[in-house]
């Protein structure tokens, strides 16, 4: 068996560690090697040291920088087999395209923003998702939801039988802007229900009792903004009755990103007011309404 070749970690200006090529960090510890225990993040391995000018160091950066060369200018890291927790020195390489963290796809560098949100200091949100979360506290958060072909006809039957496609409007009292929120909203009477919820793992139910005696009990399920960034696009297709709605609220979803840009801002309330009055046309009660396509 071949013993492993380690180097120390002194161009990093970190003494006492050392790492192989398969990213097996080892610290000195009254002579004697042990292994470092390594955090295991969506965006790779890392090991802290409250020692070193960086407190977090990426292992996979430190391995390609070592024992091939230092990160070239316009390239990023890339994981070709796509595991981020695997950091051996094959599965490595600097690429000109870089991985968004939250949309997970592989851009060119051109398309990062120069804002720094990560632990080492540079961007990990590509520009377009970086927008979506600009000038709020909260981070943008999409589950990741893939649908059955079962699971898309059923839930597409229950939002054309018993939902409600649509959007709400408020008037802010600091701006005096309208806020906009979609929602998607499901009323049924069976406990059948709650099953789906379950599975499909979004949104909240509430319990609404009948004020009518001849009227059973509602479970109520709603979803919000990221829920239906997840799941709507993927029903589209097989609405009949709320498609219309559905698209409308998927166009007024690409809006938002474009909310915080200062030259779009006032073109931006008025394309989502007219998403609102169109919505809110089709939604009306009574006879069928015409409405302008989009």
């Amino acid at each position: 068996m071949e013993a492993k070749l380690f180097v120390a970690l002194d161009e990093f200006k970190i003494p006492q560690y050392r790492i192989d090529e398969n990213g097996t960090v080892q610290r000195k510890n009254k002579n004697l090697w042990k292994n470092v225990t390594l955090k295991i993040s969506k965006n790779g391995l890392w090991f802290e040291n409250k020692k070193a000018i960086k407190r977090y160091l990426n292992v996979a950066e430190i391995v390609l920088t070592i024992f091939v060369k230092p990160c070239p200018p316009n390239h990023a890291l890339e994981y070709i087999n796509g595991n981020q927790n695997d950091v051996r020195l094959s599965n490595l390489t600097w690429s000109q395209k870089k991985r968004c963290t939250r949309c997970e796809q592989y851009k060119l560098i051109e398309d990062f923003g120069n804002r720094k949100n990560g632990k080492n200091g540079k961007s990990i949100y590509c520009k377009n998702c970086a927008s979506l979360n600009a000038g709020s506290s909260k981070r943008l958060m999409i589950p990741k939801i893939k649908l059955s072909d079962i699971q898309k006809g059923y839930l597409s039957g229950l939002i054309d039988g018993e939902g409600w496609v649509g959007m709400t409007r408020s008037i802010s009292k600091k701006s005096g802007n309208y806020n906009y929120v979609p929602s998607i909203v499901i009323g049924n009477t069976h406990k059948s229900i709650l099953d789906t919820k379950e599975e499909i793992g979004v949104g909240n139910i509430c319990f609404r009792k009948s004020k009518n005696k001849k009227h059973k009990n509602v479970f109520i399920w709603t979803l919000s903004s990221n829920p239906i960034r997840a799941i709507l696009p993927q029903i589209i297709p097989h609405l009949k009755i709320k498609k219309k709605q559905a698209e409308l609220i998927c166009q007024y979803l690409e809006l938002v990103c474009k909310a915080n840009i200062r030259e779009y801002r006032s073109q931006y309330f008025q394309e989502v007011d007219e998403i609102y009055s169109k919505i809110k046309e089709l939604n009306k009660r009574g006879e069928e309404s015409t409405v302008i396509q989009p």
